[in-house]
């Protein structure tokens, strides 16, 4: 018990509370062994491999059990990668793939082997390169090209003078080649900006709310959000969308303001000033990965 005790609280100390924060179980009948082999050897020489043994098999435990969130896994030729999750609530291995950029990850049981989960992901390697060949392709930003603006493709073509212009189905974009990708995103967050403002505006006032600031960014995972203190967020790549699938991203946002949440409550509101939301989500679910074919 003397030789067991300060060993014991050592490697609990430096291993097993980092372990414990994902894991409420352990094998412990697995290296307690190595534990009772020590209490009960007389020659120190003996408690001394002993010790350095179970060292290294508590290690390789750790290092099978303990999976991180950063962890990957990559297999096949060409290389996927695969993003690993654990949930401790999940009670079977899930794989998903976004339709967004292509990201794999596998959701993985409370205790589960990093062996066991890339045998896992190696099975499905025939499913996961099925449907990353369905993907959309990235497309470049050059002249020739065309790219979305309000639900409809412009050709992109040379302009003159300082600013960017629609006209006769065309959007014209003065300056060099290495300028376009520069010139075609501040116009769209330029007009983002100006219509999100306006319509955020609007709706708050049909709802008796204020909104406070209110930002751009490009982001993959949501198209807006909404903060307590009335902030709004919208992704500027909306701009490529239909005019009325803005409007009801920006009604969706400030009834945020109303209820932070997604009840039924909160969807009636929606409703109140967007009629036909539904139409409208379903574009976006549906249509939402196009906007961000486009390689800015």
């Amino acid at each position: 018990v003397q030789v067991i005790k300060p060993f014991t609280a050592l490697w609990a100390k430096t291993f097993y509370a980092p372990f414990f924060v994902g894991h409420r179980m352990f094998p412990f009948k697995r290296f307690l062994n190595f534990f009772r082999r020590i209490a009960t050897s007389n020659r120190a020489c003996q408690r001394s491999i002993l010790k350095k043994a179970a060292k290294c098999h508590c290690i390789a435990l750790l290092r099978e059990y303990d999976i991180r969130m950063n962890d990957i896994l990559m297999i096949g030729n060409p290389p996927i990668t695969i993003h690993l999750r654990k949930n401790t609530l999940a009670k079977r291995y899930s794989l998903r793939i976004s339709n967004k950029d292509g990201k794999i990850s596998l959701t993985l049981p409370r205790l589960s082997k990093i062996s066991e989960a890339e045998a896992f992901v190696r099975e499905q390697e025939g499913w996961m390169r099925k449907h990353l060949s369905r993907q959309l392709q990235p497309i470049l930003i050059k002249f020739g090209e065309r790219i979305l603006l309000d639900g409809e493709k412009l050709k992109i073509i040379p302009g003159k003078g300082r600013t960017v212009k629609v006209l006769n189905g065309e959007l014209l974009v003065p300056g060099s080649s290495l300028q376009l990708c520069g010139k075609l995103k501040a116009f769209y967050k330029t007009l983002a900006r100006e219509r999100f403002i306006t319509s955020s505006e609007h709706f708050a006032s049909i709802l008796g709310r204020k909104v406070g600031s209110i930002s751009l960014r490009d982001t993959r995972s949501r198209w807006g959000s909404c903060t307590s203190d009335g902030s709004l967020m919208y992704s500027w790549r909306l701009m490529m969308a239909p005019v009325r699938v803005q409007n009801y991203v920006a009604a969706h946002e400030v009834c945020h303001l109303i209820e932070m949440n997604h009840s039924d409550a909160y969807w009636a509101l929606v409703k109140s000033i967007s009629p036909n939301f539904k139409s409208d989500r379903q574009w976006l679910k549906v249509n939402g990965g196009l906007l961000h074919q486009y390689q800015f």
